[in-house]
């Protein structure tokens, strides 16, 4: 391990009396550098294995609420997938690219896996529950401390029972007549600038999934507003 000072970073020495002192790698106070790299590595972490954490236990329990007569093959399913004994066997032969023996595959292992897999995506709710849990633990994964990189969704599994549903699908909206069908393109703004700055605001939300390619059925239309340069 090669030292900080053969990395051309300051000793240790003395730095827990000179919190207010300026990094001179980062530009930070230390105590500001100190809270920053506590929060890509730490807490930011912590967080999001918490997050993971809760949604599997809820989808467990939610499994074994909707499934209160599990059959004899989902039981040996779930106990081949807990304990790993006779769904995998050691195996002597080697892997292609590190060379090391690995675990593979029994017959019965396998197929009790396949049905423990396929089962609670047999009904439509469980499906939701899975690809809703799945969109909101991916946009956890790509989110920092501060803000949401690949955009936000709802932690569904942590509201009320009374509005679990709501949180995951919508809330239901009752229509008395046809919904409007406007397919007019969208109009440029004024200049240049103004059309680069909401083309930016569009590809952010575009980036952050909010807009999915698919069927449209209406548009609607946006402007952009002139702001002083110092606002």
């Amino acid at each position: 391990m090669r030292r900080r000072r053969e990395v051309g970073l300051p000793v240790m020495k003395g730095w827990h009396g000179r919190p207010k002192e300026m990094d001179q790698k980062s530009k930070l106070p230390r105590w500001r550098m100190s809270l920053q790299l506590l929060r890509r590595y730490m807490f930011i972490r912590f967080w999001r294995r918490s997050v993971t954490r809760s949604f599997c236990i809820y989808a467990r329990r939610y499994n074994q609420q909707t499934n209160n007569q599990r059959t004899k093959e989902e039981s040996s399913g779930r106990k081949a997938l807990s304990y790993g004994r006779k769904a995998v066997v050691w195996s002597l032969k080697r892997r292609k690219r590190s060379g090391a023996p690995s675990y593979v595959w029994t017959n019965s292992g396998r197929a009790d896996y396949k049905k423990f897999w396929e089962r609670p995506r047999q009904s439509d709710h469980s499906r939701a529950v899975l690809e809703s849990g799945r969109e909101a633990l991916g946009r956890v994964a790509l989110a920092t401390w501060w803000d949401w990189n690949g955009g936000s969704s709802l932690f569904f599994w942590r509201w009320p029972n009374s509005h679990i549903r709501w949180a995951r699908e919508g809330q239901p909206h009752f229509v008395t007549g046809e919904l409007p069908s406007f397919v007019e393109a969208q109009r440029k703004s004024a200049t240049e600038e103004s059309q680069a700055l909401v083309q930016e605001k569009v590809n952010k939300v575009r980036r952050r999934m909010y807009i999915a390619p698919g069927l449209v059925l209406s548009l609607t239309h946006m402007f952009d507003v002139p702001k002083p340069p110092d606002d």
